[in-house]
C-alpha cells in the first residue's frame, strides 16, 4: 500500500460499515458518509474487526514479480515490488543504487518502453496482488531479467530479509551469559570468531574484522 502524506477515511454517522449503509436506502441521514482528512483531524483508526474504508488512488505501473513460478501457478496471490524511476537529476541516488548501497532497493537499468531511465524495485512497498490482475497484462509486455541478475536479485532479497538478529557492540548489553559470534567474520570472511560474555557486559568491536554485530551461540546458553 502506498504511503501518502494524508489519508482520507470514510465513515458513516450511523457507525455502520460503508458498504452496509449503502443497502439501507439512499438519502437517509444516518447513512451519510463523512470524509475525515488525517491532516485536519486527530484520527483514531477504527478498532472494529472489519477495519476502515479508505479513499485512495489505484495506479498502474511496472512491477517486479518476486514469487517463484510454482507459486504463481498454484497460489492465488503474487508478491510484487513496484518499479520506481529515479529522478535523472538525482545522480547521487543512481550511484548508490548501482553500488548496492541502498538496502531496500534493487537497481534496474533503463528498459524502454516500460521505463526510460534508471529505476529500482522498492522492497519497502512490496505487496501481494491477486492473480486476476495478471489477466489484464497485454501479451509481450512482461519479460524476465537476465539469469545473472536473477542471482543478484536473490542476494538482495536475502540481504534485506535475512539480516541476522544481532546484538550491537555500540548499543546493546549482553542479555545472558554465553558465547557470542561475530556475524561479519562469518558472512564476509567465512570464519568463526567468538567471545565469552556475561549478562549485562558490553560487547566490543571484533578484534579480527572490526565488526559490531554479535549473535549468541545457542548451545552455550542454557534453555535456548
Amino acid at each position: 500500500m502506498p504511503n501518502p502524506s494524508r489519508w482520507l477515511l470514510l465513515r458513516t454517522r450511523s457507525g455502520r460499515r460503508v458498504d452496509e449503509a449503502l443497502n439501507y436506502g439512499a438519502g437517509a441521514a444516518q447513512n451519510q458518509v463523512r470524509v475525515l482528512d488525517s491532516n485536519q483531524f486527530p484520527i483514531e483508526w477504527n478498532d472494529s474487526q472489519f477495519g476502515d474504508f479508505v479513499m485512495g488512488i489505484l495506479d498502474k505501473s511496472p512491477a517486479l514479480v518476486l514469487s517463484q513460478n510454482c507459486d504463481i501457478a498454484t497460489k492465488d496471490y503474487v508478491q510484487i515490488a513496484p518499479i520506481i524511476q529515479v529522478d535523472p537529476e538525482d545522480i547521487g541516488k543512481v550511484g548508490r543504487l548501482k553500488s548496492h548501497a541502498i538496502l531496500d532497493s534493487f537497481y534496474l537499468a533503463p528498459h524502454p518502453p516500460q521505463w526510460e531511465g534508471d529505476a529500482y524495485a522498492d522492497f519497502e512497498l512490496m505487496q501481494s496482488v491477486h492473480k486476476s490482475y495478471l489477466k489484464s497484462i497485454p501479451s509481450g509486455s512482461h519479460f524476465r531479467i537476465s539469469a545473472p541478475n536473477v542471482l543478484v536479485l536473490q542476494g538482495y532479497i536475502t540481504r534485506y530479509f535475512g539480516r541476522p538478529n544481532a546484538y550491537d557492540a555500540n548499543a546493546d548489553k549482553v542479555p545472558r551469559d554465553g558465547t557470542y559470534m561475530c556475524i561479519a567474520c562469518f558472512y564476509h570472511r567465512g570464519i568463526i570468531t567468538s567471545v565469552s560474555a556475561c549478562k549485562d557486559d558490553t560487547l566490543s568491536c571484533c578484534e579480527k574484522c572490526g565488526g559490531t554485530g554479535w549473535v549468541p551461540k545457542l548451545d552455550s546458553i542454557p534453555g535456548a
